[in-house]
């Protein structure tokens, strides 16, 4: 069952992916969450706090998915692809969060700092991800690891944001292929294996 918290969450997620961060409205919030405006105020004091904490939870989440393909006892080869394949169906499942990242991501000008810090979590792991790939000599050692990581992130969300504005699945056969090609230069043990879908 829902908490009030995760009501408010949701609104809130939904109200922050939908709008500047300037045009959401606490009381708006609080309506889409069904909860009082007392309620609100309870758990988060000013709609500042309220949007780190959608950021947080929804890279938390993300994160989580991430950890479960990278700490698994599948070969490199299927890690790599499985990294690709769980950042589509998260953006797929988490349509508004991933909305919230590339339109709202930054809120107003004196929340960068704390939402860069958040964002940061995010590259930081997937780099130490790939730099362990590179020491073991499936990367290949001329790629630099941090423009590596954010080319597969920018890859990934902006071709899951373009799919979702036109109503259509993100998480298709076809992308996946697409996105393994691309792939491929960076993998100095060769191309993905063919039989991974």
């Amino acid at each position: 069952m829902a908490t009030k918290k995760d009501q408010i969450y949701k609104a809130a997620l939904k109200a922050f992916s939908q709008n500047e961060f300037s045009e959401a409205r606490m009381d708006d919030i609080a309506e889409m969450a069904s909860v009082a405006k007392g309620t609100l105020y309870y758990h988060f004091k000013t709609k500042e706090e309220l949007f780190l904490y959608v950021m947080e939870k929804g890279m938390d989440k993300f994160l989580k998915k991430i950890d479960d393909v990278t700490q698994s006892n599948l070969s490199r080869d299927h890690m790599l692809y499985g990294l690709l394949k769980v950042h589509l169906e998260f953006f797929a499942e988490e349509k508004e969060f991933c909305q919230l990242l590339v339109n709202k991501a930054w809120g107003s000008q004196n929340l960068h700092p704390q939402v860069q810090k958040i964002t940061t979590r995010y590259f930081e792991k997937v780099e130490a991800f790939f730099g362990l790939l590179q020491k073991e000599g499936f990367i290949n050692s001329t790629v630099d690891i941090p423009t590596l990581a954010s080319s597969l992130f920018g890859m990934i969300l902006f071709t899951a944001l373009r799919q979702i504005e036109c109503g259509k699945e993100v998480n298709t056969r076809e992308i996946r292929w697409s996105l393994r090609m691309l792939c491929n230069g960076v993998i100095k043990a060769g191309e993905f294996d063919q039989k991974i879908q």
